[in-house]
């Protein structure tokens, strides 16, 4: 087998069943036999499996470890029998040459291991609290849309499971595969992934845990003023440039949410990874 696809996803069905029909032999155009599509829930209840056995037979629904979308992504490639890894999120929608780009840049590039695809958004942000991570020319290796190979990506023991949440375990991994192949950018293995409210303020101050083992990590100093500079700067930013709405008021709450969770937690995280 050539491709094994791999989605976490963790309650979101709605959003799941769009990109599972992206991925359909009859869209995509490639053998039954060339790939497979595993989805690895992470969901409490496992709402997912009795959701894909009805309407996706044809994809392999596995239990996540309930412990963050980096042990999730790892579960879903502990199952994979392919030569190849794609990783998708559950909330972005595949082009229908996805594979075909992904199996066109393999042959062109034989001696590299790793390729990232494009990701676009459909429509422009309606307000301040939206995001999407695009990938327009390359750079980022975004974990909604990358392919490596298995080896490869066992041979590095895939994402860091001690990111907690989704943030930062895909820039940690681009820095640990550059010791291991070049990257290259593939345009046309294109994902649509539409615009996202981001969290409340507590869970995206709780994400800021990742960026203490982060630098830790690679030992790169980090107070907790610089932090919170990061966050200023990154929010404010994003809230002012926005036309105002109730979503400013919200995003300002929630900004306040989020350095009071920093301010609480910096230095209980500190001491958690200072031995890692």
């Amino acid at each position: 087998m050539l491709f094994s696809v791999i989605i976490p996803t963790c309650n979101r069905n709605d959003l799941l069943a769009k990109c599972l029909n992206c991925l359909q032999n009859e869209v995509q155009g490639l053998g039954v036999a060339d790939y497979e599509v595993i989805v690895t829930d992470d969901s409490r209840d496992n709402i997912a499996r009795d959701f894909i056995a009805i309407n996706f037979p044809w994809v392999q629904w596995v239990e996540g470890p309930k412990r963050g979308p980096a042990a999730n992504r790892n579960n879903g490639a502990k199952h994979a029998k392919g030569e190849w890894l794609i990783f998708i999120d559950d909330d972005c929608e595949p082009d229908r040459n996805l594979l075909g780009a992904y199996w066109d840049a393999i042959q062109h590039h034989q001696q590299v291991f790793v390729f990232e695809g494009k990701i676009v958004t459909n429509r422009p942000y309606q307000h301040a609290w939206e995001i999407a991570p695009l990938n327009l020319t390359g750079g980022k290796l975004w974990s909604c849309n990358f392919l490596i190979n298995t080896s490869t990506f066992n041979q590095i023991n895939g994402f860091d499971e001690r990111f907690m949440y989704a943030h930062m375990e895909d820039i940690d991994l681009n820095n640990r595969l550059k010791n291991y192949s070049e990257i290259i950018f593939v345009e046309g293995a294109c994902v649509t992934h539409p615009p996202r409210l981001l969290p409340n303020g507590i869970k995206l101050g709780l994400y800021h845990e990742s960026d203490v083992y982060y630098h830790l990590k690679y030992q790169i100093k980090l107070t907790k003023l610089k932090l919170i500079k990061l966050i200023l700067n990154e929010r404010i930013r994003r809230l002012l440039k926005n036309k105002f709405s109730l979503y400013t008021v919200k995003g300002f709450y929630y900004l306040l949410q989020e350095l009071i969770v920093v301010q609480l937690n910096f230095h209980k995280w500190g001491k958690k990874y200072a031995n890692n």
